[in-house]
């Protein structure tokens, strides 16, 4: 991260456009903030000359009980929009970090806790107020500026900055769930159980497998041995009762430490923040999975990512984690058309997230190049549809801001997406990625 020649911290739309028109008459680069959260530059300047659009102080919150709707500003964190939702005993999709922003998670595609029930966050997306290229403040949205509209859904910020969302929202009460620790020789159990929620689940039930390292001791020299965790969720009225049930063979697995209840959902969208704190560096990557899942895949992914852990003692590495992120896909697959939006990976498939935190700085090259090689050796084990046979299989959040070509990122929506850069920012003043259309790259 290089500091920003100038920092400028607009409090509307009005605010927002007379930063771009200003930036782009002078030549100057500039990168959007929203949460800050991204680990791949995109909120911060990439170089000494450049400029942070800082919308921190766009943090406004409205929801429409009545209409089940709530509008928030671009710099909204979840956090800010959960609270203001659960005031009223409503929720809406977002993320499993309620410290992250609000805007790179929606505008790219947004899994939740909630996604069984209700889909993506850009699947409850009503209407977006945008700054464009030429500074202009317009609003997308099925019946405005359709196609800008279809666009963002997907492609996020390369067409201009939303300064604005407008969501759906539905009634939320408590959730039951919580995380359970294991020992790794429980994997073979624990895969057993992935699977059979795949068979089972009816999208109330969401969880994540995480391969970790326990925390550090209270003597901080003792070392941090590897563990597998479960992040379990069961949502909708009588969740105290059927969580324990359904997730009983989990519960009788011998957890090492488990901390399981009911729950407010911004509680429940708390429980990761620890695993992105501010203060470390970051990396992130991200493949995907197919259900059945094979114990030798997960076996073979966990040798690999505690064999470089393992290998760089006094790092701080131990604090990063490999996520099999099991979200229910019915409502993804089945709930939106392919082609109603740019975002294209609505396949049969779930997500692996991989999350990099470590200290020392010259780890940093050694990380990247290891990130890319998992995730390679993740896809070749998990999901690599080289036709696009079943959308993209990839989820550009999680791709740390590597460049691609467009058809890499979204298959067959590629050519459509293209044009519409070259005709809301031909100049490609709000990113560097998918500009052109080419091989996809492994």
């Amino acid at each position: 991260m290089l500091p920003a020649a100038a920092v400028a911290q607009p409090a509307s739309a009005e605010e927002v456009s007379e930063v771009v028109k200003f930036a782009t008459s002078h030549g100057i680069a500039f990168n959007v903030k929203g949460g800050g959260h991204s680990t791949s530059q995109s909120s911060s300047s990439t170089s000494p000359e450049g400029m942070v659009l800082d919308l921190s102080l766009m943090r406004n919150v409205s929801v429409n009980p009545a209409a089940q709707t709530v509008t928030f500003g671009g710099g909204c964190l979840w956090e800010d929009v959960n609270n203001a939702l659960w005031e009223h005993g409503l929720a809406t999709v977002g993320g499993m970090v309620s410290h992250t922003g609000v805007g790179g998670l929606i505008l790219q595609g947004g899994f939740g806790i909630l996604t069984g029930l209700h889909g993506l966050t850009i699947d409850l997306l009503e209407a977006c107020e945008v700054v464009l290229a030429d500074g202009r403040v317009v609003t997308a949205s099925p019946t405005e500026n359709e196609e800008l509209f279809w666009g963002l859904r997907g492609a996020g910020a390369t067409l201009g900055v939303v300064t604005s969302f407008t969501s759906r929202a539905f009634p939320q009460g408590d959730v039951w769930g919580g995380l359970l620790v294991f020992a790794p020789d429980k994997l073979p159990g624990l895969e057993e159980f992935v699977n059979r929620w795949a068979a089972t689940n009816d999208g109330r039930q969401a969880m994540l497998m995480g391969l970790a390292y326990a925390p550090p001791a209270v003597d901080g020299d003792s070392p941090r041995p590897p563990v597998v965790m479960m992040l379990v969720f069961h949502l909708g009225p009588g969740a105290d009762e059927q969580g324990p049930a359904y997730f009983a063979p989990l519960l009788e697995a011998g957890p090492v430490m488990q901390h399981l209840g009911a729950m407010p959902y911004p509680a429940a969208n708390r429980l990761l923040n620890e695993s992105s704190r501010a203060g470390k560096r970051y990396q992130f990557g991200g493949a995907n999975f197919t259900a059945p899942l094979k114990l030798s895949t997960v076996e073979s992914i966990q040798r690999k990512f505690r064999e470089f852990v393992e290998a760089q003692p006094g790092t701080g590495i131990e604090d990063s984690i490999c996520l099999f992120e099991c979200f229910p896909n019915q409502k993804i697959r089945r709930g939106v058309a392919v082609d109603s939006m740019a975002f294209n990976s609505r396949g049969n498939y779930f997500n692996v997230g991989l999350i990099w935190a470590w200290a020392d700085e010259k780890l940093d090259a050694e990380v990247r190049t290891f990130n890319r090689e998992l995730q390679r050796d993740i896809r070749m084990l998990g999901y690599d549809d080289a036709e696009f046979k079943d959308g993209v299989g990839m989820y550009v959040n999680y791709m740390g801001g590597e460049a691609m070509p467009a058809d890499a990122a979204f298959g067959g929506h590629a050519a459509r997406l293209v044009e519409l850069k070259k005709r809301y920012d031909p100049a490609n003043v709000f990113d560097k990625a998918w500009m052109t259309v080419g091989p996809k790259t492994k």
